[in-house]
């Protein structure tokens, strides 16, 4: 109703919303409008932005971008009094942050300059990562990577809006394959596997500096898993980011094995398995004997 109306300007004004909102409405109206097509796809005016075309655009449908911004709004809402009745109980709350974005998504169609895509919005190069234990033929992810050199240049404003919004959400976020900021993988976009990709440099801390001039400390957990090399633990303790252990890992290579209780070091999360994993039920059901009086015994 009308009582809500001065909320939802303050809402819209938010500087963690006012960056994306408009854009992810328009994104959506257009998504709907050409029925999922990559937006790469789109007629070239849509694809490209085109100021006429969006002028007319929020003519045309200007009930169904409000309906999705009230949308958001509205769920903003419930989800902040979700959150205040966690921290009333003493619960925090993490959440997950990929550490890229899809492609067909409004943050690369209205920030293309920031991402590694062509001049008409189709992809150049993606990411993920190279052969090892779980893919003879590594795993390719297709999403955009990013652009550091134009991020820098932009003072890091989309990452400072990504992050501020997730941490007016949660309590702390876990950024997925934290090790990116240290060095990625790059794959070309037409290839078939993540065979043939490269390793690159990543923003490594010039990135953290730079949102701590724009944003203060900000609470984030790394993702440390997999293999993960000097400089990302260095960097890591740089910042002050506790990584993760977790209890499924444990049970092979013998006493060493990082993710056993006795080796696990201070600031750190455990987790009893990631997306990864089976259930801890469905695991101890599937382990073989010898690995099952191992867990018991231990």
């Amino acid at each position: 109703g009308e009582a809500l109306l001065p909320e939802l300007r303050a809402f819209r004004k938010d500087p963690a919303v006012k960056g994306w909102i408009e854009d992810s409405a328009l994104f959506e109206v257009l998504n709907q409008k050409f029925e999922g097509r990559y937006w790469w796809l789109w007629p070239e005016e849509y694809r490209d932005r085109k100021k006429k075309t969006m002028r007319a655009l929020k003519e045309e449908l200007g009930d169904d971008i409000e309906i999705f911004i009230i949308l958001q709004f509205l769920f903003n809402r419930q989800w902040h009094r979700v959150h205040e009745l966690a921290t009333s109980l003493g619960i925090q709350i993490i959440g997950d942050m990929p550490i890229y974005v899809g492609g067909h998504s409004a943050d690369v169609w209205a920030n293309r300059h920031l991402f590694t895509v062509k001049a008409d919005g189709y992809p150049d190069v993606v990411g993920g990562v190279p052969p090892d234990a779980f893919s003879a033929t590594g795993q390719l992810w297709g999403n955009p990577l990013y652009k550091w050199d134009a991020h820098r240049a932009d003072k890091y404003r989309w990452w400072s809006t990504r992050l501020g919004r997730a941490l007016q959400l949660y309590d702390e976020v876990r950024i997925d394959h934290f090790r990116a900021f240290a060095g990625y993988y790059t794959i070309d976009a037409e290839a078939e596997t993540a065979l043939d990709g490269s390793w690159q440099v990543g923003p490594r801390m010039q990135f953290f500096e730079g949102i701590r001039k724009r944003m203060g400390a900000v609470s984030i957990i790394a993702e440390d898993l997999g293999v993960i090399t000097k400089d990302v633990v260095e960097l890591k303790e740089a910042i002050g980011a506790p990584g993760m252990f977790v209890l499924l890992f444990g049970w092979g290579g013998g006493p060493t094995n990082v993710h056993l209780l006795h080796n696990h070091t201070e600031n750190s999360f455990v987790y009893p398995g990631t997306h990864d994993n089976d259930t801890v039920l469905g695991w101890f059901q599937a382990l073989d004997e010898d690995t099952r009086q191992y867990v018991s015994e231990y």
